[in-house]
């Protein structure tokens, strides 16, 4: 307990000090005035939008991703730059056997460390309670400050009994980003399972439930696993580390076109088996509610996911363009370009390359999900309801983030070139788009001037990077090359 309550002193003295996870303790928790989770009927969760009750299925999206993906930033700076690994980035995380605490115990004061800053937030902002109220109850009338801070604070309670799992998931250590967002949405999976059999329904089952839950991660972690190898003897001594000839730009243009080709082909099986089974065989099992295919929707999130992370972010499916920037062991800044620096083709090729690449796998994953949302207005509603708001309010949310594509190909792009401000810009844009657009759905922006914020944000995104596609003055590398 007294290694607890140190380390927990020693991380809360940490945020404090460091501007940058202080500015992200407190943003996490005025997040929470906007979104925060609850107990579960079995029917699914239920939210206000715009003052009026939410559709169930899109009540339960915007639950999942936000008890899915909130703990991601609420837990970047609790574990500070050692434990994440310093120049390994804050995705990277790595264990500390050297510290005088135990593993569970470190990751339990952690979160704590989240915990009393969302706390303090919201206990800061109370006396904000007319305004908060009219944003989570609509018309009723506001009940005086003292009810209305016993209520705040009970939702404020079993809102972190809720989020509890998800939290101890983002905050433990591990070796791979794509594995942490797969254990947390596996986990949030399971709550939701929990939700519909009614063990979410009241605060005593949360409680017990989120409990049980925590103790099933943490019961193994600190353990090594092994991964099996094959000794010197077992591999091929006659493999040969090499390709046929080709010139270069022709090497170039098909590497670029053909090694995203078997990852674009997994990513339709996968979704193509999503829709069977969400569709066919297991149409019962509705997540978001009964008037949506509950299965059909996470799956497809799942799986345009890791499209985005493991294609698109990774031409020729190569993680060096954008590792530099995260700050991935043994990777830095502009390594994509420096590794092709010897080649007889020019920079602007490859950034081109790297642009469209970003660009059009982009395109592909956002048509896939588009092609879903047909298909479920087709099931839900028997009718092509694509653009459809009314009777197809999930193509509302959806359609207009098409603005977030020119953003991940200048955030590749940028990340290839070495740009790291441009990069940054980026991926704001991006972040932008994803949250500000259901932002500005919930506040009733006018529709021009949404759509006018949307074009801002992608030009914003996948603009700047385009001075770097041009051609530079300088010898042709090929030239070079045969003379």
């Amino acid at each position: 307990m007294s290694a607890f309550l140190t380390h927990l002193r020693i991380r809360l003295r940490a945020t404090l000090a460091d501007p940058v996870a202080l500015a992200v303790m407190i943003g996490t928790g005025l997040a929470t005035l906007i979104l925060w989770p609850g107990p579960m009927p079995a029917s699914g969760p239920s939210l206000l939008f715009g003052g009026e009750a939410m559709p169930q299925g899109l009540a339960t999206f915007y639950t999942f991703m936000w008890i899915w993906l909130w703990p991601a930033v609420a837990s970047l700076r609790v574990g500070g730059a050692t434990a994440t690994g310093g120049a390994s980035g804050v995705l990277f995380q790595r264990g500390h056997p050297a510290l005088p605490i135990g593993p569970r115990a470190r990751v339990l004061a952690e979160v704590a460390v989240t915990v009393t800053w969302v706390l303090v937030v919201r206990v800061a902002v109370l006396p904000a309670g007319p305004w908060l109220h009219d944003i989570a109850a609509g018309a009723r009338p506001y009940p005086g400050l003292a009810a209305f801070a016993a209520q705040f604070s009970r939702h404020t309670v079993e809102g972190l009994v809720v989020v509890l799992p998800a939290l101890v998931a983002w905050t433990m250590p591990g070796r791979a980003p794509q594995w942490r967002f797969a254990r947390a949405a596996g986990l949030v999976v399971v709550q939701l399972l929990a939700a519909r059999f009614g063990l979410l329904a009241t605060p005593a089952l949360c409680l017990v439930t989120s409990l049980a839950l925590v103790a099933l991660l943490l019961a193994p972690f600190g353990r090594e696993w092994h991964r099996w190898r094959p000794s010197s003897r077992q591999r091929s001594a006659t493999a040969v580390l090499a390709r046929a000839a080709k010139p270069p730009h022709r090497r170039l243009v098909h590497d670029f076109l053909a090694r995203p080709l078997p990852w674009l082909a997994a990513a339709l099986l996968a979704q193509g088996i999503v829709l069977v089974a969400g569709l066919l065989v297991w149409p019962g099992v509705r997540l978001l509610g009964e008037d949506s295919p509950g299965l059909v929707y996470f799956g497809s999130i799942v799986v345009l996911s890791f499209a985005v992370s493991l294609i698109a972010l990774r031409p020729m499916a190569s993680a060096q363009a954008v590792a530099g920037l995260f700050g991935k062991p043994n990777y830095h800044e502009g390594d994509f370009l420096t590794a092709w620096s010897v080649l007889p083709v020019r920079r602007e090729w490859v950034l081109r390359g790297v642009y469209l690449h970003a660009l059009l796998v982009s395109l592909f994953i956002f048509a896939l999900a588009l092609g879903v949302n047909v298909l479920i207005a087709v099931v839900e509603h028997h009718r092509w309801a694509v653009l459809d708001f009314e009777r197809n309010p999930a193509a509302r949310l959806f359609v207009p983030l098409i603005a977030a594509v020119p953003c991940v190909a200048g955030f590749v792009a940028a990340s290839a070139a070495g740009h790291k401000r441009k990069a940054v810009l980026a991926a704001a844009a991006l972040l932008a788009v994803i949250h500000g657009h259901p932002l500005m759905l919930i506040f009733k922006a006018p529709v021009p001037m949404h759509a006018a914020v949307l074009v801002a944000l992608a030009l914003v995104g996948g603009g700047p990077v385009l001075f770097d596609l041009q051609r530079r003055a300088g010898p042709d590398r090929r030239a070079v090359a045969r003379g």
